[in-house]
């Protein structure tokens, strides 16, 4: 965890600064560095070292790609897209564990050799990535946000000339931007604003990741008196992922992170129930036992899809930052849920879940204090111009009243419809 907190507070500020690919690149070359010389370590204290970098490394690697995947896929595309890369990465990286398991070398040097064998993918797949078009238009790069654009066009056989005419857009934008008064909530207060979407992504990635590490310990212990519980849990996991592909672009980000947190502390306090009256197969025990696989897809949902949100959330200059920071929550989270079941020897897994509960309750609450909708810049095309957003002026609105004025703007559409439509037949007939 050390190694992971220290990368990511540190290397946050320079992704927005120097550039997302800088990073990548140099955090490719330490992991590949740090896993050769993982085998080769002469002692253990050089083991240690090279433990801490591959885990900065990684979990550096982890946020900096999934950004720039963000920012180079379209509005409507970007959610799936996420989900989709970060599902199947993980659903390989579970097959090669089993298939390390199932080998398992006699000596230990080809065992780690083994298991660090994929990193050297890494360097090799870093050299293909390009630079993040949406952060060089921020930066004011715009004849290498073209270039690049204008590759990525060849690359799917579309013609570059569109590119062209979007870069004109946004100069524009920009010209006009720079004497524009900008009045949003955002603008005028962005340091509160930002602040307090960043404290709660950072409390709910903690919250998320802390009840899968515990439910996935519990899980460890019960599977042990069930063996079939295993292949219970894969199958439940896997039909989470499928619903995550189909619907994470389709709903209310806001609305459903609530909804996913209320199930899962709803879950945790139903195995601490549980775990008041179970005994050896009984109904509570069995109760028990659907309850922590349940939570433990939910848990995995959560993780993902408050990465998503948290892209999302923010604007591009300071995207780096805040996905950084919600790592290092995440990180945080893990740990603290690694030593929560150490609280079984003492008899208190009712207490231990009735307390995973209670945290991850106050991180569905807090989801109220966001914007409504998709997220912020899920479906403008401008994030890259500018750190404001028209739907930020909800931002000091309370649920209520942010629902009576998205009523009142449907509302207003509708009956300017129904106004031009009257307009369009009375002329053609009068």
């Amino acid at each position: 965890m050390a190694g992971s907190v220290v990368f990511l507070l540190l290397s946050g500020h320079f992704t927005d600064r120097v550039g997302r690919l800088p990073v990548l690149l140099g955090s490719a070359s330490i992991l590949t560095v740090a896993t050769l010389g993982t085998c080769f370590a002469p002692s253990y204290p050089v083991y240690l070292v090279t433990r801490f970098l591959i885990s900065g490394c990684t979990v550096l690697l982890y946020a900096v790609t999934g950004t720039i995947l963000a920012e180079c896929s379209s509005c409507a595309r970007r959610s799936t897209l996420l989900s989709f890369s970060f599902l199947v990465g993980n659903l390989l990286a579970d097959t090669y564990t089993l298939f390390l398991k199932w080998v398992w070398p006699s000596y230990w040097f080809y065992y780690q050799v083994l298991n660090v064998a994929p990193t050297l993918l890494v360097p090799v797949l870093s050299l293909l990535a390009t630079e993040s078009p949406r952060w060089l238009i921020s930066s004011r790069w715009l004849e290498a946000a073209a270039r690049v654009m204008r590759a990525a066009a060849q690359w799917n056989g579309s013609n570059s000339g569109g590119v062209d005419l979007l870069l004109q857009r946004v100069i524009r934008r920009l010209e006009a931007e720079i004497g524009a008064d900008v009045t949003t909530a955002l603008a005028t207060d962005m340091e509160r604003v930002v602040r307090r979407r960043a404290a709660i992504m950072f409390w709910s990635s903690f919250c998320a990741a802390a009840a899968f590490r515990s439910l996935n310990m519990y899980h460890a212990k019960k599977s042990i008196a069930m063996p079939s519980l295993d292949w219970i849990s894969m199958c439940t996991n896997g039909f989470a992922y499928c619903v995550l592909l189909k619907f994470v672009n389709l709903i209310d980000k806001t609305r459903f992170m609530t909804i996913t947190f209320v199930i899962l502390g709803t879950l945790c306090l139903l195995g601490s129930i549980t775990a008041l009256f179970a005994t050896p197969v009984s109904i509570f025990d069995i109760v028990g036992s659907i309850s922590f696989v349940l939570a433990e897809a939910g848990s995995i949902f959560a993780i993902y899809f408050n990465f998503v949100y948290v892209i999302e959330l923010f604007p591009t200059p300071l995207r780096g930052i805040a996905v950084c920071l919600s790592f290092v929550g995440a990180r945080m989270g893990g740990t603290v849920g690694f030593l929560l079941p150490s609280l079984t020897e003492l008899n208190l897994d009712d207490l231990t879940l009735a307390l995973l509960a209670t945290v991850v309750y106050s991180s569905a609450y807090s989801f109220q204090y966001l914007p409504l909708g998709y997220g912020t810049y899920a479906r403008l095309a401008d994030d890259h111009t500018t750190s404001t957003s028209p739907i930020d002026r909800r931002e000091s609105m309370s649920p209520i009243e942010a629902i009576k004025h998205s009523l009142a703007r449907q509302h207003s559409k509708k009956k300017k419809h129904k106004k031009t439509v009257t307009e369009r037949k009375r002329s053609q007939n009068p």
